[in-house]
């Protein structure tokens, strides 16, 4: 977004043009994918150590 900052430092904050951060995003291509023969997959996500209670519990923490 370095084009939009450019815009909005040189005063332009009309939201259009350079300075709207929509006219510089692109579609990704996403396509479905068909896992043969029983491949799958997996997340891993690092958890603390010891477990909170919020998390042995399902809850969403709650911000400090």
């Amino acid at each position: 977004m370095d084009i939009v900052a450019k815009a909005w430092c040189r005063g332009n904050d009309s939201n259009s043009g350079d300075a709207n951060p929509a006219t510089h995003r692109t579609m990704k291509a996403v396509r479905p994918t068909l896992l043969i023969g029983g491949d799958a997959v997996h997340y891993l996500w690092l958890l603390n150590d010891p477990l909170t209670e919020e998390v042995l519990r399902g809850e969403k923490p709650r911000p400090h």
